[in-house]
């Protein structure tokens, strides 16, 4: 790594409570044998979580001993992002799944505003705040499960920035263009996936095959997370939180958990609320582990580079061929397919689906969580999302009104976790 480096004796695993690494600052002075041995004692309890391997397991930031030099120092991708310890026993987040809510929406829909008055739950409040500080802007965290952040960029698009390119040996004229077309097609991917997921999360159908995934297999999704499914995890990992092959009910949670997936044409879960949408591979290669996937949830082709691209239309209806002929039957994802069609110029539902899709999972955690903020109030409140999305309040209150539409006038009671909560057994 250019910045900061832990090193591992040779043969010590990784990830475990034993062959405990080394951590070395580059850039800094080192610190003495003393030094580290107080650090060690401080957590002798806890999991290395930044480790190096040959095989890269999951990890969620770096412990809070690492200090980080040079243009990365400031990216909160970088940052010590676990729970902290004031908060891990709170019953909301302890052995569940906790989403965050972004900082504006906690403080425009939860406190009471010029000649209002309702009851604050404030240590819940205090939680909410701290943990929302720690996803951002949910552009690429949104929660927490087991005290370590959920990863996921729907919730916000983050463009990529000069200094994500700046590793690469790439000149500045370079840079520049890479980041505009970089950033354009990022921006289209987003807007289709996030629009996806926003049809999937007011399809009736899809809701209730989900609530029945999380009713037969809650205490799993409880106890293992959702970020493993359908990984291929090395024999030579240690059996634990990053390898639970070994432990009973794994297979088969981790093979439905990857049918449902495959069926709705997700990548994953992001906890038990979020889809994650597949989305085009345009690097020219992927692992070999994904290709089973590919070819059930769409198709995997290979277009040499001695064959020229044959022009938009021509080859734009050789891939809609193709893909209708490897997907098989996909009845379910009619209306989904009406909206993309190619002869579908316009696309215009995209932009509100996507909007509906962050606005929906935010509504639901406020109103479940405060429910007296709400009480009276849906105007105020309805005036605050819209404020949070650029929009106006007209917007926001038909976006209400066609979710109810298609989910029911209770849509937002649903619960956000798997339930009944069960504890995730230690």
């Amino acid at each position: 790594m250019l910045l900061s480096e832990s090193a591992l004796d040779e043969g010590s695993p990784g990830n475990g409570t034993a062959g405990r690494p080394e951590r070395v600052d580059v850039g800094v002075v080192p610190p003495s044998k003393r030094e580290r041995s107080k650090v060690m004692d401080e957590h002798e309890r806890v999991e290395p979580a930044f480790t190096i391997q040959r095989v890269r397991a999951l990890q969620h930031g770096p412990p809070p001993e690492v200090r980080f030099v040079g243009v990365l120092s400031a990216d909160p991708r970088l940052s010590h992002t676990t729970v902290p310890t004031a908060h891990q026993s709170h019953e909301l987040v302890r052995g569940r799944f906790f989403y965050t809510v972004p900082q504006q929406l906690l403080d425009s829909v939860c406190r009471p505003q010029a000649g209002e008055s309702f009851d604050v739950d404030e240590d819940l409040l205090q939680l909410e705040t701290h943990l929302s500080r720690i996803s951002g802007d949910h552009g690429q965290r949104v929660g927490f499960w087991d005290n370590t952040p959920i990863e996921c960029n729907l919730m916000h698009a983050t463009p990529l920035r000069r200094e994500d390119l700046a590793g690469f040996g790439l000149s500045e004229q370079q840079i520049v263009q890479n980041l505009r077309t970089l950033n354009d097609r990022l921006l289209s991917f987003s807007q289709i996936s996030c629009g996806f997921a926003g049809w999937l999360m007011t399809n009736p159908d899809f809701l209730s095959e989900l609530d029945r995934l999380e009713a037969q297999y809650g205490e799993q999704m409880l106890r293992w997370g959702t970020a493993l499914v359908g990984l291929p995890i090395p024999s030579t990992q240690p059996t634990g939180r990053f390898n639970p092959t070994g432990h009973e009910g794994w297979a088969e949670y981790d093979s439905a958990i990857l049918d449902f997936c495959v069926r709705w044409r997700l990548q994953g879960l992001a906890g038990p609320r979020i889809p994650i949408p597949m989305r085009p591979m345009m690097s020219g290669q992927f692992p070999l582990s994904i290709v089973e996937q590919l070819m059930r949830a769409g198709g995997v082709f290979n277009w040499p580079d001695t064959f020229p691209v044959f022009a938009r239309d021509e080859l734009r209806d050789l891939v809609a061929q193709a893909l209708n002929t490897a997907s098989g039957s996909a009845e379910h994802l009619t209306g989904w397919h009406r909206i993309v069609d190619s002869t579908n110029k316009a696309k215009n539902r995209i932009p509100a689906l996507e909007r509906q899709f962050r606005f929906q999972h935010f509504w639901r955690l406020l109103r479940r969580r405060h429910p007296s903020a709400f009480m009276r109030r849906l105007n105020r409140i309805e005036l605050a999302f819209a404020e949070y999305f650029g929009v106006d309040d007209s917007t926001i209150r038909l976006d209400r009104q066609k979710i109810a539409k298609s989910l029911g006038k209770d849509w937002d009671q649903a619960e956000e976790a798997p339930s009944p909560a069960v504890r995730r057994p230690r």
